[in-house]
């Protein structure tokens, strides 16, 4: 998968960087979620989930104000997505919190 990641969207990911850190960072997840559809093909999940992902963390780091209905209607679509598919992998709490809990992130910033 590491091979299949740079030689297609060359990126880089989980590689030491230095003598602290990885690979992993906020570049590397954008360019990820900018390619979402080659992006879900090579890890092996929807790429529509994927891609609401990426719009939710756009969102969340976009300092403008957002309409908290339309990103709990986005975070709510996004979790059923989540329990359909993938219901047999436990919903990691980060992931939980954003998704049920995303409406009131947004409107308590």
């Amino acid at each position: 998968m590491h091979d299949e990641m740079f030689e297609r969207l060359g990126l880089r990911v989980d590689e030491v960087k230095g003598v602290s850190g990885t690979s992993n960072d906020g570049n590397t997840a954008r360019r990820a979620f900018e390619a979402y559809e080659v992006f879900a093909e090579i890890v092996g999940v929807d790429a529509e989930m994927v891609h609401n992902f990426g719009k939710i963390l756009s969102a969340i780091n976009c300092q403008l104000p957002l309409n908290p209905d339309a990103f709990q209607d986005l975070c709510l679509e996004t979790a059923y997505q989540y329990i359909f598919l993938y219901g047999w992998y436990h919903m990691p709490s980060t992931v939980h919190k954003i998704l049920i809990h995303g409406r009131d992130l947004v409107q308590n910033r």
